[in-house]
């Protein structure tokens, strides 16, 4: 960062003896052609004015570099009065531009009058209102919170904030209104394409990872059972997985409804208790032991 600042700081530097330069040239090129038609006793009318010319800009540009020596320092180092007025009354300069602006710049009236004049919330709903300037800020706002959780939480929460985000949640999710709103929520992604999504998601996955399952499989079979064997009882396993999960996705299936009907149940048993304490089993069917039961995790189970 201080490297960068130097190299501007020089560049800057450099920008302004060229202007100086520049200017000194000049003003000396103006001084020749002067002293050059002044040497000539009776010149035509054309020198007289190239001569007028020439003594106008000499005595501009020598007013222009008096005046703007005379605010910073002294000319020529000479304590000329009236001289290098900037470093003698900057702490005056500045509070005189400070009460200036406060009065004239900052009143309440006149900013109450500017922002009913330029209607600045207006403004900003117009600009929303188009739809690239939406995703752009949307995109942008995205990237910044996506940096901030990222080099904030890169270390952990820690115990203040996760205790103050746990009592925030409580109290949001005790709020009656936010909970109906949030049941709602609940119970239509039970019935959406949300459902469909996630199943399609973990098909994709499981199908993916067949190696990874017969890793496991290997690991846990006998010393005794062939790689051949490990592999068929992977492919019916990995096989029976996904028509299990392949059951509900089909939203007329029997199994899609009792999925959707035991999840509505427990999202009302969620709302009951208020969201506050943990959700009670009691009352509900026991799950069926595996020997008696049909479900098509049992008969895999029965076909190894």
């Amino acid at each position: 960062m201080n490297e960068a600042g130097n190299t501007i700081d020089i560049q800057k530097a450099a920008a302004i003896r060229k202007v100086r330069r520049k200017a000194t040239g000049i003003l000396v090129g103006l001084s020749l052609i002067f002293a050059a038609s002044s040497a000539i006793s009776e010149p035509p009318t054309w020198l007289l004015l190239i001569r007028a010319m020439a003594e106008a800009g000499m005595v501009g540009g020598l007013a222009d570099w008096f005046a703007v020596e005379a605010l910073f320092r002294h000319p020529l180092g000479l304590p000329i009065p009236h001289t290098a007025s900037l470093p003698k009354n900057q702490k005056r300069a500045a509070g005189n531009i400070a009460r200036f602006i406060d009065e004239y710049f900052l009143a309440p009236e006149q900013l109450m009058r500017q922002l009913r004049r330029t209607n600045p919330a207006l403004r900003a709903a117009n600009w929303l209102n188009r739809t690239e300037n939406a995703k752009a800020l949307s995109r942008t706002l995205s990237e910044l919170l996506h940096g901030i959780l990222q080099s904030q939480l890169r270390g952990g929460i820690g115990p203040a904030p996760t205790a103050y985000l746990r009592d925030l949640t409580t109290k949001l999710v005790g709020s009656p209104t936010l909970l109906r709103q949030f049941i709602k929520l609940l119970k239509g992604s039970v019935h959406s394409q949300l459902l469909n999504d996630i199943l399609l998601q973990v098909r994709e996955v499981l199908d993916k990872n067949r190696d990874t399952v017969m890793t496991v499989v290997q690991d846990r079979s006998r010393w005794w059972i062939t790689t051949s064997v490990d592999k068929r009882i992977t492919e019916v396993l990995v096989d029976g997985v996904l028509s299990i999960i392949d059951a509900p996705s089909d939203p007329k299936s029997s199994l899609r409804k009792d999925f959707e009907t035991s999840i509505t149940i427990l999202i009302d048993r969620f709302q009951e208790t208020g969201g506050s304490r943990r959700i009670s089993m009691k009352g509900s069917k026991p799950l069926p032991s595996r020997r008696n039961s049909t479900s098509p995790c049992s008969r895999l189970w029965r076909r190894f």
